[in-house]
């Protein structure tokens, strides 16, 4: 986010990354201090997912080489299929923008019932990420905007559940497994980052 500060229209879409503080994510310590940003502005953001830089010889390796060609040659490695033309993709763009799905009154209720579970389980978990009304919101974006990419006009029970799927799987990856199990902040952690500010 590169500290820029301004002011947007609500109805924009955005895309953003942000480095953990002191260059290193810290699993035992909470996205917030990880990044540095209060709960309040990452609730905005219908979606939050946490990729980690993690070392594995197969993945490193095929990385090393794909870097290499592409340094080497200047393009693209050949790969195995055939990527769509951005002519076709920009022509499915603009016919998904024309669509304005609406949900059917009979769906409401599903995602109201669904809304109230999801806050149930937050409350019964050791869940270290965040469930307010937002994550309705989020839901109902997320299911509109896929009956958009179905060129539908109304959000399917489907969608629905696509949507909440989508953001119990970034939660889940939020909630960071240190040696096989959930990290948990201990006293160290704490007297360290109090130590530190």
């Amino acid at each position: 986010m590169a500290g820029i500060m301004c002011s947007l229209n609500a109805r924009v879409s955005i895309l953003a990354a942000a480095n953990p503080a002191y260059g290193r994510y810290n699993p035992r310590r909470s996205v917030e201090a990880n990044v540095q940003l209060p709960a309040a502005l990452l609730s905005r953001f219908d979606l939050l997912w946490l990729l980690m830089d993690k070392a594995d010889q197969e993945n490193d390796l095929r990385l090393a080489k794909h870097i290499t060609y592409v340094h080497q040659n200047c393009v693209q490695p050949p790969s195995q299929f055939d990527p769509l033309s951005m002519r076709l993709i920009r022509r499915y763009v603009a016919l998904c923008r024309r669509k304005q799905p609406t949900v059917p009154e009979a769906l409401a209720e599903y995602l109201v019932g669904a809304y109230v579970e999801l806050r149930r389980e937050a409350r019964n978990s050791q869940d270290r990420t965040f469930t307010s009304a937002r994550n309705l919101l989020a839901i109902l974006r997320l299911s509109t905007a896929l009956a958009r990419l179905r060129l539908v006009d109304a959000v399917e029970k489907e969608d629905v559940n696509e949507a909440m799927r989508l953001l119990e799987k970034s939660k889940d990856s939020l909630n960071v497994e240190v040696d096989g199990s959930r990290a948990r902040r201990n006293a160290n952690d704490a007297i360290f980052e109090v130590r530190r500010r």
